[in-house]
């Protein structure tokens, strides 16, 4: 199998085991069930300005570590250069949807009600899915 070819099993594979993760957060809170405790209001929205730093981070970092890498692997897919980066910038993305996931997880345990850890949660789920791997380069 081609280094293409490797690389693009183990991204999709990272990918899934990120998609699965987040499943496994919410089991947990299921299952630990902590209770809603009062917490400080400003709290949320200090965490949410983090999410928000995480988001932009990873728009900006989609451009620079993914699509330009992307672009050069269109045109010369045995470049190796672009092919770690590729790689490597998927990975960052899947660990910055992550990370808004995990500041649900947090504030849930602090004590916030689902309708203020589930809009974390929900929006680690959904950046993880819309940064699904781009994989339309050349088959190897």
């Amino acid at each position: 199998m081609s280094p293409l070819a490797n690389s693009r099993r183990a991204v999709r594979i990272l990918h899934l085991a990120f998609v699965v993760s987040w499943f496994l957060f919410v089991l947990v809170v299921v299952l630990v069930k902590p209770p809603v405790q009062p917490m400080q209001p400003l709290l949320p929205f200090i965490f949410a300005l983090a999410a928000l730093g995480s988001v932009s981070l990873g728009f900006v970092f989609r451009k620079a570590r993914i699509d330009r890498p992307l672009e050069v692997l269109r045109n010369a897919p045995d470049n190796s250069q672009a092919l770690i980066q590729w790689r490597s910038g998927n990975l960052t993305l899947f660990v910055l949807a992550e990370t808004v996931t995990l500041m649900g997880l947090v504030l849930k345990f602090l004590g916030a009600t689902w309708a203020v850890a589930g809009a974390f949660f929900f929006a680690g789920l959904f950046l993880t899915l819309l940064w699904t791997p781009r994989m339309d380069f050349p088959n190897a």
